[in-house]
């Protein structure tokens, strides 16, 4: 016990915490899932964002209490073994670790598409930033935990910035009437929004893992929960308010 706090005094913080689940729940689809989900409901695709918002606060938390009261390495597979066995949680620990080598492959592949469009390249443009992409991620786990949480962070106050500054250009374009018919498609379509947008608040558990890095895991995970829903929702609201 007593290493496991000398060993946390050195620990993430709240502000770098969160910077790591930011970047665990913001995907790729945050430049792109907004658009669609307009297309799909109009104005009224507000409400699926906030239903969603809503819905994924117990989540969440739930994940955070379980952090909160057994940080371990194991994350999920933990929580499994402790409540239905081992044999579950081995199941449970080999889905979660084959889905990183086809996860993270694709969302670089889709960094490297906005590059390419960006730039004006083709396939191979993409492909080339997508691989770029994939290696800058393996390098920063590769360097710890202490360096990456602070690139997270980084990444975290430039990606708010940068959509901040982008609502800030397109606000004096805004009209009210671009919010009329509110739900063009009418209201069953939100639901469909919904289901386009759902993945867009998964990712709490990825951070279970890092529950016995925290400083202050009894007190830090649930702000830097709290901290993160409050930044996922005002990134998705600029996004969508952007569109």
């Amino acid at each position: 016990m007593e290493n496991n706090r000398i060993s946390n005094k050195a620990g993430l913080g709240v502000f770098r915490a969160t910077g790591i689940y930011v970047g665990a729940i913001l995907g790729s689809g945050v430049l792109v899932l907004p658009a669609i989900a307009a297309r799909e409901a109009g104005p009224a695709s507000l409400l699926a964002w906030a239903l969603l918002l809503v819905f994924c606060t117990p989540v969440a938390f739930s994940f955070a209490e379980m952090s909160r009261q057994q940080p371990d390495a194991g994350g999920i597979a933990h929580f499994v073994t402790r409540a239905f066995g081992r044999r579950a949680s081995a199941v449970a620990g080999y889905l979660f670790y084959f889905a990183i080598p086809f996860g993270a492959p694709a969302t670089a592949v889709i960094g490297g598409n906005y590059i390419a469009h960006a730039l004006g390249g083709g396939r191979g443009t993409a492909l080339a930033a997508g691989a770029v992409l994939l290696a800058a991620g393996f390098a920063s786990n590769a360097v710890g935990i202490k360096l990456s949480s602070r690139i997270q962070l980084t990444l975290m106050v430039v990606l708010v910035g940068l959509l901040a500054l982008a609502v800030a250009v397109a606000a004096p374009h805004a009209k009210a009437e671009n919010f009329e018919p509110f739900a063009p498609h009418g209201y069953w379509a939100v639901g469909g929004a919904a289901s386009l947008l759902f993945f867009c608040f998964a990712g709490w558990e990825a951070v279970t893992h890092l529950a016995a890095e925290f400083r202050h895991p009894e007190r830090d995970l649930k702000r830097a929960t709290w901290l993160t829903l409050i930044v996922v929702g005002v990134v998705y609201i600029l996004s969508l308010i952007h569109i």
